[in-house]
């Protein structure tokens, strides 16, 4: 268990939990598969997982880790993340647990759906008020139908109910929770010898290494393919401008729609929750069903349900006296909805048996059953089918004027014609796009794909479609020696610098442990020794930045009867030599139990996650198809 939480100490394991599902955004490179012979990469328990859904998780993946390096990665660097199998894993998992909470019942009304998507701060304009336009722009911009982004969503919200139900059985103890807090609370304190690399003066490279190192390193220093392109585009918002929603329309739209603006009953609740396998014993099931009796007499005489909650409940509320916000029937599993629903407000209900076991329900709190008024829907309906109206008006002119430009080989003539403003960019590479198209998603990936005078599809980005063309281009090539050369030096200068930098941080080591001193090792190599101070394993370690937490794991792994490490950091090597270290003051634990408990919890259902979904896929049939493991390594 200790091992497990020092290696997710930091981390963090509520990114795996409630909001796990979310991780179909969070990918890791970019890319896609193509089979000529076949529709599917793989199938699940008989159930097809098809290229086009392949595709769509790898493509979100190359546009996320593009953002996050602030360019396109190269495919050198692609294959260091395993692209293809955490991608289909994914897709995998997805369906499995989709199995599993159709098996439990678990669902989510259209209700919940349409509030989850109203709630979203992505599709709020500056009032942080819903914004059908926004919503609509921003599905445009990923790609996506309102109807694809619904389903997905649908689908995901009901995981993340059957991942809380299923999280809500981990346990904390005090004694893991203690030693935790020891762990994570204790400090220590270094010196160290920082061996800089660019401290190395006076390196030479003689003219033959740079000739040997250019041979067998030339694709380093290849110039990439390079293109000239052509394009038009057709900007939604301008088509917004012009275009006039009717009041029919509006009322046609509301009335056709109607569930969308009907907000359901909903109760607000606390409850107590006593485990209980399914198929326990009748003399266990019996025994817990007179627990709930005797906390129902406590709270009947009395005592607060709250506090009751605390104490007894099992559940994964129970932290919070047993409350759950408000939820229609739908949420929960029948037993306990239909208990909850038929209560009044204030009531307490009778034990009700469930899979997870007996539950005392208390009602806080009735929501009755609300219609969002035409007159309040008007504007947010007007908005999106002005939206609507936009996308369509513009994507016809595209298929018009894409009919003309596929025809005519001078765009010049039909930009005329069509008074359409063609713009032109200078050459550009992929990983270096032209400050016209920098932000215009789809249209590098198009250029680099089109032949010479070849005209692309439409191509959907953000706010906008847009039609291209390449009108010329400069093919890949190795450059001469002569134009790298001083390139060349350079970065084996770089290298040179490195490794002497590393040897000395080696021999000082191999000198300290014989019979030199710290001291006299900071003399031989006219280096100035710093102390860090005290500092524990979570805070930044002063005057560190970048190499802060390699240099922290390290400096905890030392101890009095080894204290000395090598710590390879960007910019060069530390020689670290313990101090001392601290452990936290008695009484500590004491204050901070609750918190250091909730903790523990949540460590704890992350490892409850990760045994149960490896159980689920264990027990699951996943096939895979050749030609999408040979795209494996």
């Amino acid at each position: 268990m200790l091992s497990f939480m020092r290696a997710h100490a930091t981390g963090w394991i509520i990114k795996v939990l409630l909001g796990a599902i979310v991780v179909v955004f969070v990918f890791w490179g970019a890319g896609s598969f193509n089979s000529k012979n076949k529709n599917n990469v793989g199938t699940v328990n008989g159930k097809p997982i098809t290229i086009e859904e392949y595709n769509d998780v790898y493509n979100r993946l190359a546009a996320d880790i593009s953002r996050k390096l602030g360019r396109e990665p190269d495919k050198k660097m692609l294959k260091t993340f395993n692209i293809e199998k955490k991608s289909f894993l994914y897709l995998v998992d997805k369906i499995i647990l989709s199995e599993e909470a159709k098996r439990l019942n678990i669902k989510v009304t259209n209700k919940e759906l349409a509030d989850a998507i109203r709630a979203n701060r992505t599709f709020q304009d500056e009032k942080e008020v819903f914004d059908d336009q926004i919503y609509n722009r921003v599905l445009s911009a990923s790609r996506m139908t309102t109807e694809k982004y619904e389903a997905s969503l649908k689908e995901d919200m009901v995981i993340q109910k059957l991942i809380t139900f299923v999280i809500g059985n981990a346990k904390a103890g005090e004694e893991e929770a203690l030693k935790w807090y020891n762990w994570q609370n204790s400090s220590v304190n270094i010196k160290y010898l920082f061996f800089d690399p660019l401290s190395y003066k006076d390196i030479s490279v003689s003219e033959q290494k740079i000739k040997d190192y250019f041979k067998t390193h030339a694709d380093d220093y290849k110039i990439p393919e390079q293109v000239k392109i052509e394009y038009c585009s057709f900007n939604i918002s301008d088509y917004q401008e012009k275009i006039n929603i009717s009041e029919q329309e509006i009322k046609n739209h509301y009335e056709t729609n109607i569930e969308k603006y009907k907000s359901p009953k909903k109760v607000e609740a606390r409850h107590i929750l006593l485990k209980l396998d399914k198929d326990a014993d009748k003399q266990k099931e019996e025994a817990r069903k007179q627990e709930a009796y005797d906390i129902i007499r406590k709270a009947k005489n009395g005592e607060d349900f709250a506090e009751l909650a605390i104490k007894r409940s099992e559940g994964p509320s129970a932290a919070n006296g047993g409350y759950i916000s408000s939820f229609t029937k739908e949420m929960m599993v029948k037993p306990f909805s239909d208990a909850a629903f038929s209560l009044k407000e204030q009531a307490i209900s009778s034990p009700v048996r469930t899979v997870f076991g007996w539950h005392i329900i208390k009602t806080e709190k009735i929501h009755n059953e609300k219609i969002t008024s035409f007159n309040d829907a008007k504007k947010d309906i007007e908005t999106q089918l002005k939206a609507e109206k936009a996308k369509m008006t513009a994507f016809a002119d595209a298929e018009e004027i894409h009919s003309a430009l596929t025809l005519q080989s001078d765009w010049s003539e039909v930009s005329k014609k069509k008074r359409l403003s063609v713009i032109k960019t200078g050459f550009f590479t992929f990983n270096s796009p032209d400050k016209y198209i920098e932000d215009k998603e789809g249209v590098i990936e198009a250029a680099f794909a089109l032949q010479n005078m070849e005209t692309s599809d439409i191509i959907e980005s953000k706010n906008e479609y847009i039609i291209t063309r390449v009108i010329d281009r400069i093919l890949p090539e190795i450059p001469t020696l002569e134009k790298v050369q001083d390139k060349i030096e350079k970065d084996m200068k770089i290298i040179i610098q490195r490794d002497k930098a590393k040897k000395d941080a080696q021999d000082a080591l191999k000198a300290l442990s014989k019979e030199a001193t710290f001291k006299d090792i900071a003399k031989k190599y006219k280096l100035d020794s710093n102390i860090t101070g005290f500092f524990k394993k979570t805070e930044q370690i002063k005057g560190i930045e970048y190499d802060s937490p390699t240099l922290s794991k390290a400096a905890f792994e030392t101890s009095y009867e080894k204290p000395y490490k090598i710590v390879s950091g960007k910019k060069g090597w530390r020689l670290i030599a313990l101090i001392d270290k601290k452990f936290p003051e008695k009484g500590g634990f004491e204050k901070n139990k609750k918190k250091t408990l909730n903790i523990i919890k949540e460590i704890k259902r992350e490892e409850l996650y990760i045994k149960w979904l490896a159980e689920l896929r264990n027990k699951a049939k996943i096939l895979t198809e050749k030609d999408f493991n040979d795209t494996e390594e």
